[in-house]
């Protein structure tokens, strides 16, 4: 089952809630081909007197399923408007997050609900009944808790906005750690100089203990504090600019190109200008070997130029 088929699913499990609940007046739930005024897909629209709800959904191995990625959430919110509503919804069928778009501040701060749906699983498991039924459960309890706030019968929860950022930062960080863990692993292997330089960063540096029986679990560690560390100087940078005007904005090679070498120069070029323009953060901008690591490889250049779109979540 693609994600038509279990938009379809969706769509007739809310129905049928509705139906049940009369006093949301909410009577359809279609899946959208066609955003009004683009080429853009509504995958699920929730309507009652007028439009009320709709929302970007993504099954758990889709390339890019992040409920909380910039790009879904700002899909979900232009749709949103373009069919009239005031909410919208992002979810990657593990999770649901309910967004006001009347609400003001970055993207981030317009989510006020969230609801857990169900642990990861396959395209390929929808085809279970038995599944699809547990899953049909989640789902229609997930719509019981948002349908009365769509309707004005109850306020949301509302998030905090530290743990949003702490949810979102974790989402959107999953990729670029897999694609520096990949990166550092084929270097190693390849590289014996490679491996040995990461020994010694990890144990003199880091003050890890190197096991060679551990190599998955070491680099892992060592790609999650490459990626975290990366990141937060790009938002640090991005927070610069504010107080240095003159600083440029981070620029990385466009896609397709997602050159690691040509990113490095790139990125090291803007660090040493950050340092220069400031007088100052000579150890944050430093390129070192996390910033090494953390463009260890081509697939690293490409992910690190969504984060810094991704950038937008945040700011």
């Amino acid at each position: 089952m693609n994600e038509w088929g279990f938009a379809a699913e969706i769509s007739k499990w809310w129905e049928q809630a509705a139906d049940a609940n009369p006093l949301w007046r909410l009577n359809r739930v279609r899946v959208e081909q066609v955003t009004p005024g683009s080429k853009q897909r509504s995958d699920l629209i929730v309507l009652g007197d007028k439009p009320t709800m709709c929302g970007e959904l993504r099954l758990p191995d889709h390339a890019n399923p992040s409920p909380l990625d910039f790009d879904n959430l700002k899909d979900a919110v232009g749709k949103a408007q373009a069919h009239g509503c005031r909410w919208a919804f992002t979810s990657d069928a593990r999770t649901i997050f309910l967004i006001d778009t009347e609400q003001s501040g970055s993207l981030i701060t317009k989510i006020v609900h969230k609801r857990f749906l169900s642990d990861t699983f396959r395209r390929e498991d929808l085809d279970d009944p038995a599944t699809l039924a547990r899953i049909q459960r989640s789902w229609v309890g997930a719509f019981n808790e948002l349908a009365p706030i769509i309707t004005g019968h109850a306020r949301p929860e509302g998030m905090a906005p530290d743990a949003l950022f702490v949810e979102a930062l974790r989402e959107l960080m999953a990729a670029p750690v897999a694609a520096i863990r990949d990166g550092i692993n084929a270097r190693r292997v390849a590289e014996p100089s490679f491996q040995s330089e990461l020994v010694e960063w990890m144990v003199d540096e880091q003050g890890w203990a190197h096991d060679p029986s551990k190599w998955e679990s070491e680099v892992n560690r060592a790609a999650k504090l490459t990626a975290y560390v990366f990141v937060t100087r790009l938002l640090f940078y991005e927070a610069l600019r504010r107080a240095k005007p003159e600083l440029e904005p981070l620029s990385l090679p466009p896609p397709p190109n997602t050159n690691a070498k040509l990113a490095s120069q790139m990125l090291e070029f803007q660090f040493a200008e950050a340092r220069r323009i400031s007088g100052d953060y000579e150890t944050l901008f430093s390129w070192d070997k996390v910033s090494q690591y953390a463009m260890v490889a081509d697939p690293c250049a490409g992910l690190r130029t969504h984060m810094t779109g991704d950038r937008g979540v945040f700011l």
